[in-house]
């Protein structure tokens, strides 16, 4: 019984072991393709959530202005720029595009972005609340479009009375519909604006014909004419004939008066004989419609005096910030 064999399985079926070893060989394949496409997947996943990093430094510049509005936008160097082209909508669009010509079929990997300023007396409740470069927007992305066909995305953005009555419409096209590159490069060239408005286009002008000057003034100003070249028009204390006065006041006082002095100085002896009053200080020198110009303070009152033609032309300030920005608009004509 002690020396009785036992029998031995893999002896009737040798087969058996090699069976069972690419069985076990086939199970961790399966188990290591498994992990290594959870891995791609995930990696992809990632991939598509993160943002396409697009650089603008080597891209190239184009800059426009109407209607008050003055802009700037970058584009990539394989895009071409379509100024001032006319619509049915408006009669005058700038485009941005990759497409060789804005006449040809649209197609995938194509990015159009068209830039025009509309007419439009209320603000799309639609759109929510996002920035064009510098500047606050509304946005709106959605698919499908009558000159892009139906696979195509469009985020358009909006910046209403930008000017004080006009929109600015700004509208980004790619394909196919919700292509992550096509946005991504929309969203690039969009954040590279920027915009400049004019905010003196609505205000008010005086035109001075007789001593040739120009300005601007908000509406809360007005402007008083106290006299102009009229007999016994009384002199300055240094007994010079004031032949024009303007007060630019608001309800709240007077913000400068603008006299003019035909005495035919030189700006030179005008800077001599301030330094010569004790009663000036901090006199120093400055620009008035391109024209050099002196500025001083005298019993707390500041005065800005440029030599036009032969006429003396002073400011004698109440309210120096509001008269900075009268200024800028003030030329000689």
């Amino acid at each position: 019984m002690l020396n009785q064999n036992v029998p031995n399985p893999l002896a009737k079926n040798p087969n058996l072991y090699t069976h069972k070893v690419f069985a076990a060989i086939g199970i961790i394949l399966i188990v290591i393709i498994i992990i290594c496409g959870g891995i791609w997947y995930f990696a992809q996943s990632a991939e598509d959530k993160s943002p396409t990093v697009i650089k603008t430094s080597n891209w190239k510049s184009y800059s426009s202005e109407r209607e008050g509005i003055s802009y700037t936008v970058k584009y990539p160097l394989n895009f071409k720029i379509y100024p001032n082209l006319k619509t049915d909508q408006n009669p005058s669009v700038d485009y941005i595009s990759n497409q060789s010509s804005l006449m040809e079929n649209s197609k995938p990997g194509d990015i159009s972005i068209s830039i025009s300023v509309e007419t439009s007396d209320t603000v799309n409740d639609s759109y929510s609340d996002s920035k064009l470069g510098n500047v606050e927007a509304k946005r709106k992305e959605s698919i499908g479009s009558s000159v892009h066909g139906p696979d195509s995305s469009i985020i358009d953005y909006e910046v209403p009375f930008i000017n004080g009555k006009d929109t600015l419409m700004v509208s980004c096209y790619f394909m196919p519909a919700g292509d992550k590159k096509g946005r991504d490069a929309c969203e690039k060239i969009i954040g590279t604006f920027n915009i400049i408005v004019d905010k003196t286009l609505k205000w008010d002008s005086y035109t001075n014909d007789k001593f040739k000057y120009f300005f601007k003034y908000p509406s809360d100003l007005v402007v008083i004419n106290a006299y102009e070249d009229v007999l016994g028009v009384p002199t300055d204390d240094k007994g010079y004939k004031t032949t024009s006065k303007i007060y630019i006041q608001n309800a709240a006082g007077r913000i400068f008066t603008l006299s003019v002095f035909k005495n035919n100085q030189s700006l030179p002896d005008l800077e001599n004989k301030t330094k010569t009053d004790k009663a000036n200080s901090n006199i120093s020198k400055l620009q008035i419609s391109g024209v050099e110009a002196i500025d001083f303070k005298r019993d707390g009152t500041k005065f800005m005096e440029v030599v036009n033609r032969g006429q003396q032309f002073e400011f004698a300030v109440a309210d120096e910030t509001r008269i900075d920005e009268v200024l800028q608009t003030f030329k000689f004509l």
